[in-house]
């Protein structure tokens, strides 16, 4: 092996971001069907870098910056996972109409910026030229990604950024920090008993105060039975709750509302 060759093989394995540990053989890509949570896409692509400094984007700069800037996030994703596989088929989620959760409890995402205008122009343009695809009514791009990922198994690979779509086991790729892993099914159970002991304080979920993960860890074990994290999770809440005379109706409630894939009324 010459000098040359040597560096490019320790360049290669300086700057791995996981891909190699994941496809099983480099020369014979494998088919794979891929989910896409286009939300996140969407959204980082509307507001300007701080680099930027200037003003919102207006609906003027929709086609000349916003809608550029979306295609060339999928291009880089398409890049990556070529990389690795062969695409099947891509899809890419984005909300659907209505929701389930605010619903069932109305301060779900209140903490949330007030929409910007164009962003129903952005979507609308999204879906009919870039061929993104609606969830079903009252279920966001995240549950689309878990019943897929459920239905297309070893199929398929997911690509999300966000922390509560680590309850779908399978191969991830994280567009936003370029890094591949794997979410087996006990970390990915794992994952969602977790997130119903500390709720999403970015959805404004906040149905346990005071619990993070950190604290979560001391009642919420990987490798426990549902049994284990049913008593485990019930213990918890009524150890943040003391005031509370019932704790399985918050239980229940943020149940709801972190579990992907269902719909649920009150």
């Amino acid at each position: 092996m010459s000098r040359l060759t040597q560096e490019h093989e320790n360049k290669d394995r300086e700057w791995d971001n996981g891909l190699n540990d994941i496809r099983i053989d480099p020369k014979n890509k494998e088919k794979r069907i891929i989910l896409v949570d286009a939300d996140s896409i969407i959204h980082s692509s509307i507001h300007p870098l701080k680099s930027e400094e200037r003003l919102p984007y207006t609906d003027k700069e929709i086609d000349t910056i916003i809608i550029p800037k979306i295609k060339e996030r999928l291009y880089s994703l398409n890049e990556e996972i070529n990389r690795g596989f062969s695409i099947q088929k891509m899809y890419c989620f984005v909300g659907g109409k209505g929701s389930y959760r605010r619903d069932i409890y109305p301060d779900y995402k209140a903490n949330r910026p007030e929409k910007l205008e164009i962003i129903t122009e952005v979507y609308r343009k999204c879906v009919e030229e870039l061929n993104f695809i609606r969830a079903e009514d009252f279920l966001e791009a995240d549950d689309m990604l878990y019943i897929l990922g459920k239905e297309y198994g070893n199929m398929s690979i997911l690509c999300f950024i966000d922390k509560d779509l680590r309850q779908i086991p399978g191969i991830v790729y994280d567009y936003n920090k370029n890094i591949w892993y794997t979410i087996t099914p006990e970390e990915a159970r794992h994952s969602l008993a977790v997130q119903v002991c500390t709720g999403d304080a970015g959805d404004n979920i906040k149905c346990n105060k005071g619990c993070g993960p950190a604290k979560a860890d001391k009642y919420i074990k990987l490798g426990m039975s549902n049994y284990q994290y049913i008593k485990n999770i019930i213990r918890l809440y009524r150890d943040f709750n003391k005031e509370v005379k019932d704790v399985k109706p918050l239980i229940r409630l943020t149940y709801k509302l972190v579990s992907l894939g269902k719909k649920y009324n009150k």
